[in-house]
């Protein structure tokens, strides 16, 4: 889509410095300098609005990025404290399920959320004995961090795709009109320039079908 946009706005250019090499000759069929002034404006608006939805995908894939760090890090902390329970529950089987011990990796962040506040649950209930076994106050801060980093880094890729639909409604809309006034010079100019073969090649379009 990016590559057909940047050839649509070449063509509109293109084409627009054609409608002013005969901007008097197509005054006879309506092209005013309003007209000619609307044509700049379309082209303008989409890329304007291109620039925008590419924006928003950059924006979506830096914070899939950051998703993704703040999900590591969210199984590291995890994984310490798991490791402290196998040594502080070693042998009992019901403690060892209930830290997850042999579980399956979490790889969504509605999942990891979800873990997070589960492990904070139990590494109060069970704090002296993971404590025995190395885990401190500032584990349990991480795991708080963790919740809130993945939170907020969830809400702007969210955030980021509703931006990027709205982009990209709005870069269609913008195209939609630039096509249509690319439309009319075109006809106006088959009326003006009827029989010149010549002049109405200047007015084709650049693009390869």
């Amino acid at each position: 889509m990016a590559e057909y946009v940047d050839e649509k706005v070449q063509d509109g250019n293109v084409l627009l410095r054609v409608v002013r090499k005969y901007k008097s000759e197509l005054a006879e069929v309506g092209v005013t300098d309003e007209f000619i002034s609307d044509f700049e404006g379309k082209i303008h608006a989409v890329v304007e609005k291109d620039t925008a939805q590419r924006e928003a995908v950059n924006f979506i894939m830096q914070k899939t990025d950051e998703q993704n760090e703040q999900l590591k890090r969210a199984r590291a902390c995890i994984r310490k404290i798991k490791t402290a329970a196998k040594d502080a529950f070693y042998g009992n089987s019901r403690l060892s399920k209930e830290f997850h011990i042999g579980g399956r990796s979490i790889t969504t962040v509605k999942g990891m959320l979800t873990e997070l506040a589960y492990f904070k649950k139990k590494v109060s209930k069970r704090l002296e004995d993971l404590t025995n076994s190395g885990i401190k106050d500032t584990d349990i801060a991480e795991i708080d961090d963790c919740m809130s980093s993945l939170t907020s880094v969830d809400t702007d890729q969210e955030n980021g795709k509703r931006l990027r639909t709205t982009a990209t409604n709005e870069r269609r809309t913008a195209l939609e009109a630039l096509n249509k006034i690319m439309f009319r010079v075109r006809k106006k100019a088959e009326i003006r320039f009827t029989g010149d073969v010549n002049i109405l090649n200047e007015f084709r379009t650049i693009l390869v079908h």
